[in-house]
């Protein structure tokens, strides 16, 4: 047993160190060539970029792979155990080799990243310390540690990862000191942070806009500065253009767009309070539709406020008092004159548009009876013949009387009463009148007597209307009414019938 396992072993030194000599590779085991073969293939298609990597490492693999293998084989030959951890330390080799070349395509990666993002601009001596890092890795790599080199492009790639993780918040720290630098109206300060963040990323939008802004800066700030001062002197309408022309250079700048609406503000505020004013002092002078326009004025200006809406009930309330005023001095006035309707007219329009007007009311009682003796009398005066009925007769006489107990009756009443007392006068007597007729007709005085026939008959008579009537058989009755005033001449009446039936 033992025999045929040393031949096999002889004869395995014997085979392997002549496959060797030959060609070292092939004694390699299968597995392992396809591996090999599969890394040569990555290696190719992954770091083209550092062919003074590549191209060394692969001459080393074949020079290393063709001694390792032939002492291998030549250790193997006198003790197979000893062949076995060779072929194990040759598939760890192997294995440092993959990972390390692993490593080395991210690597190129990041570089590449790195490059794509201009990191020169910005960590130029950092990445330059790592390029050193990364070349003392490539050595050790030719030299063929590659435990060593996976340990140092291992911390390459670390770098790398730590530098690329730099960028965007190194590239946002140069954005928002430029904005803030901006704000507080730096405008060197500001357009340097953007130019370092153009660096970093040259098609940056808000790089590029906020370098644009902060070089006009300046400007916008001269234009923010007067429109300050204008408001400090209270000229808003001054400063809102001034803050306009700001606004203008940069439509987004934020302590001008807030000094136009502190200005709008201020001015609204001026315009109101100036209408309000010019209201009141033309409602204290009676000015009644220039003081309405101002109030609606300050309306318009700040629709928000209550005081316009107040002052302009305010001027209607003081506008029906002076409206009640002079209507009330009207009606004095009619009341002076003695024209009681007109005046009575006047209370009674007041007292309808506001029952509880208390001057009105107290007044148009006395004007309301004084009213009524004024039409009574004028009544009386208008048509005296109405006093032949003795009713009427005694009222006005009542009237007369009670009228003369009045105070302070005014000449107007005062002629009314004589005027009415020399009508009564008039009234009360008789007055003759003449009849005269055929001695044929027999006449009747309607309501008063019979007359019979006559030629001539007198009869006494007060004021009034009266009809008298006369008839005749075979002729047609007479009927004649007439008047007696008492201011006439003696009145004749002719009475008879003349045509016959």
């Amino acid at each position: 047993m033992n025999e045929p396992s040393s031949l096999a072993a002889h004869n395995s030194e014997q085979d392997s160190y002549t496959i060797t000599k030959e060609n070292p590779a092939h004694k390699t085991p299968l597995w392992l060539r396809f591996i090999v073969v599969a890394l040569i293939l990555l290696l190719l298609g992954v770091i083209f970029l550092l062919p003074r990597v590549v191209e060394p490492n692969d001459v080393n693999i074949r020079q290393e792979g063709h001694s390792t293998s032939e002492e291998n084989n030549l250790a193997a030959a006198a003790d197979p155990a000893a062949e076995q951890d060779s072929l194990l330390a040759e598939a760890a080799k192997l294995q440092f080799r993959r990972d390390t070349q692993n490593v080395l395509a991210n690597i190129i990666k990041l570089k590449t990243k790195l490059n794509e993002k201009l990191v020169q601009q910005w960590a130029a001596e950092d990445f330059s310390e790592i390029e050193l890092k990364l070349l003392s890795a490539e050595q050790s790599y030719q030299r063929g540690n590659y435990e060593i080199s996976l340990t140092e492009f291992s911390l390459v790639e670390k770098s790398l990862v730590a530098l690329d993780a730099r960028y965007e918040p190194l590239l946002e720290s140069h954005l928002a000191a430029g904005d803030d630098l901006f704000e507080a109206g730096s405008a060197e300060a500001a357009s340097s942070s953007y130019q370092q963040a153009l660096l970093m990323d040259p098609d940056s939008d808000r790089a590029t806009k906020g370098l644009r802004r902060a070089q006009s800066l300046p400007k916008v700030l001269e234009n923010l500065e007067q429109a300050r001062e204008y408001f400090q002197n209270s000229e808003f309408s001054q400063s809102i253009k001034q803050a306009e022309l700001a606004l203008a250079i940069d439509a987004e700048y934020r302590p001008a767009i807030s000094q136009k609406l502190q200005a709008t503000e201020a001015y609204r505020e001026q315009r109101f309070q100036a209408a309000m004013s010019l209201g009141f002092n033309q409602l204290e002078q009676r000015q009644w539709q220039q003081a309405r326009a101002a109030f609606n004025e300050a309306k318009q200006t700040n629709i928000e406020r209550t005081e316009p809406t107040e002052a302009l009930e305010q001027l209607e309330s003081r506008l029906e008092q002076e409206k009640v005023k002079l209507e009330l001095d009207r009606a004095r006035q009619l009341e002076n004159q003695e024209q009681w309707q007109e005046s009575l007219l006047v209370y009674d329009k007041l007292l309808k548009r506001d029952p509880g007007l208390v001057d009105p009311a107290a007044r148009r009682v006395k004007v309301r009876v004084r009213a009524a003796i004024d039409t009574q009398i004028e009544s009386y005066l208008s048509d005296p013949l109405q006093l032949s009925d003795d009713r009427v007769y005694k009222k006005s006489q009542q009237l007369l009387a009670n009228t003369r107990s009045l105070a302070q009756p005014g000449s107007r009443l005062q002629a009314q009463l004589e005027q009415l007392q020399a009508v009564l006068k008039r009234m009360a007597q008789e007055y003759t009148v003449e009849f005269i007729s055929d001695g044929l007709t027999d006449v009747s005085l309607y309501r008063v007597s019979s007359l019979g026939k006559f030629i001539r008959k007198e009869y006494t008579l007060k004021p009034g209307n009266y009809v008298v009537a006369g008839g005749r058989p075979g002729y047609r009755d007479v009927r004649i009414e007439f008047t007696l005033t008492g201011l006439d001449e003696a009145q004749k009446i002719h009475v008879q019938c003349t045509e016959s039936i």
